[in-house]
């Protein structure tokens, strides 16, 4: 732990040191910028900000984000312009993250707004040496990140946002409301209707997701096989994993009477097909994130570690949200214990209970 702390500390020095290096103002124009370099839950969350901006007329708008998830918005390369960040290479590569810096200041933006919610240095470095005249961005309200280097951070840029709000999703809409007034947008987004699929195939009763992209947020992988093979003969279920967990997931459930999404779906039609199913079963995941988005039921394990910045999701009613009631809850998954009784003392029979009550089964 104390070498991992050492190194990060390094790293952001480095970035610090960057970016009094490289920071400067461009010129004038209509070029808007806004960075969210968060996995897919972040970015469920800031489509929704993505939808209002179609609204914004006479201006060239950019989106950053992680390369992996760039498809998510395919829809919008038309007429919004995505640009896919490789993370790992602009954080450790000098010279990629060099030239990355030199193609935005091409880019002339005015404005830039970095929504990322975990904040490190290197993002900071990013949003803040791209020339852009006037910098916005959130508070970083995280305790365990990169707190040397916030408040030197913070002083750079030219606008904070949302310093007293917590959650996410109440953040974005604060985001949607200050550009609104700035850019006299009106037409709001409205992202509660029902996805339906026309394909009669695509219908599923359970659609699960037994994996987090943390491996720390994962509820025990024995809970989800029984919840399988209880289920399996009553009601066609869907497991839904990403193409990194495939080998792990169909070790433990190919010898079950399921599907699984790797084989049938890509990311952008998974929200499709969960719309059509019965019930959704997920953690503290992007893919829960996702379902949310849906008119469905949803059963979510989400455990203390963040609790409240993204989920539970503000004014819903519908969502049993699952977790372990404990003293220590927004530990930021810095857990203290040994085990992560937030999540582990969440029973099996606790989601037996649940199903049964959404589905009406015996």
């Amino acid at each position: 732990m104390k070498k991992n702390t050492l190194l990060i500390q390094l790293f952001n020095f480095i970035n610090y040191f960057l970016l009094n290096f490289f920071s400067f103002k461009g010129g004038k124009s209509n070029n808007l910028m806004f960075i969210q370099t968060g996995g897919i839950g972040d970015l469920v969350i800031f489509s929704k900000l993505v939808e209002v901006l179609k609204y914004l007329e006479n201006y060239e708008v950019y989106f950053l984000i992680r390369e992996e998830f760039s498809d998510l918005f395919e829809e919008y390369r038309i007429k919004k312009k995505i640009i896919p960040l490789k993370i790992n290479k602009f954080r450790y590569n000098l010279f990629y993250r060099y030239s990355f810096i030199q193609y935005l200041k091409s880019l002339k933006i005015y404005e830039v707004y970095n929504l990322t919610s975990a904040r490190t240095a290197w993002n900071d470095c990013l949003a803040l040496c791209i020339g852009a005249n006037k910098t916005i961005c959130n508070y970083n309200n995280w305790n365990t990140v990169y707190p040397s280097y916030k408040n030197s951070m913070h002083k750079k840029y030219d606008i904070i946002l949302n310093k007293d709000i917590f959650n996410e999703y109440n953040r974005i809409d604060e985001v949607i409301k200050f550009l609104q007034k700035a850019y006299n947008l009106n037409k709001i987004y409205n992202d509660n209707t029902e996805s339906t699929v026309e394909r009669k195939n695509d219908f599923f009763d359970l659609v699960i997701a037994p994996f987090s992209s943390e491996n720390n947020r994962n509820w025990d992988i024995i809970n989800f096989i029984k919840i399988v093979k209880k289920f399996e003969s009553i009601y066609k279920i869907l497991i839904v994993i990403s193409p990194s967990q495939e080998i792990e997931a169909k070790k433990h459930f190919i010898k079950f009477s399921v599907s699984f999404s790797t084989d049938l779906y890509d990311l952008t039609e998974l929200k499709t097909v969960i719309a059509n199913s019965k019930l959704f079963i997920g953690l503290d995941s992007g893919i829960t994130h996702i379902a949310l988005t849906t008119n469905i039921k949803i059963i979510a394990i989400i455990g203390g570690g963040n609790y409240g910045r993204y989920l539970p999701k503000p004014n819903d009613f519908q969502t049993k949200y699952l977790f372990h009631q404990l003293d220590c809850f927004g530990c930021e998954w810095q857990c203290i214990l040994k085990e992560k009784k937030c999540i582990t003392k969440v029973t099996v029979e606790r989601i037996y209970s649940a199903i049964c009550q959404i589905l009406e089964c015996d």
